[in-house]
């Protein structure tokens, strides 16, 4: 039993409830991309930051460990409960994220500077106490691709439209985080988020299409499936 469905003989494609975040990200992107061509880098970093709350200091200091890459270890440690294919799949995703995150950042654009730096010239920019702000190597953003791959992952497995929604929404608010904290731009994220949802395509498709493990029985169980049916 895989994660995606056949759509012919030699073809698969996503079930149609999980496919409403691809089309939420759709929309992200175009918006996105829309944006970036008519807002001015640091304009809306700046935006942001001067927009900042004691309450907002303290939530998106929180919820932006989700996009730490530890929180694929730990729910790939959940999903051995449910099927260790899930975590098998997981961990390709992480591979992959990870190795894509790597080199852009050391071969590709080393050394971009942060949000911090570039914005050094203006007086009275607001940073949450506890934050190490990072200043370099800003592109793209590692946090909120680890969040868009899981979510998106998360969203295929799970198969309803209200999950997601939510779960690309939670994805957004990640990514929104690390422009609040003064971590990254808004073109780190968009690209991150990119990054993100490819490997998370790539790790899946390539799986069910090209190897045999769907049809590997033992890893349709789990812990607490020891003896899995055939």
């Amino acid at each position: 039993m895989g994660i995606l469905e056949s759509a012919s003989r030699f073809k698969l494609k996503i079930k149609d409830q999980s496919e409403l975040y691809l089309w939420h990200y759709a929309s992200f992107l175009l918006v996105g991309m829309a944006a970036m061509t008519t807002i001015q880098k640091g304009d809306f970093e700046l935006l942001v930051n001067r927009s900042n709350t004691p309450a907002l200091d303290h939530f998106f200091k929180h919820v932006t460990n989700l996009g730490d890459g530890m929180i694929l270890a730990i729910v790939g440690i959940a999903l051995l409960f449910i099927r260790y294919y899930y975590t098998v799949i997981l961990l390709l995703i992480s591979s992959l994220h990870g190795f894509f995150i790597f080199i852009i950042k050391t071969y590709f654009f080393h050394g971009v500077p942060r949000t911090k730096v570039f914005l050094q010239g203006v007086t009275d920019l607001h940073f949450v106490e506890g934050v190490t702000v990072h200043t370099m190597n800003s592109f793209p953003s590692g946090h909120t691709a680890t969040i868009f791959s899981l979510t998106l992952f998360l969203a295929l497995i799970i198969n309803r439209r209200s999950w997601s929604f939510i779960l690309f929404m939670l994805a957004l608010i990640v990514g929104f985080s690390r422009i609040y904290l003064m971590q990254h731009f808004f073109i780190d994220v968009y690209y991150g988020s990119v990054v993100g949802i490819i490997s998370t395509l790539l790790a899946v498709f390539f799986t069910e299409q090209f190897t045999l493990l769907t049809q590997n029985k033992h890893l349709q169980g789990s812990l607490l499936q020891l003896n899995p049916q055939p």
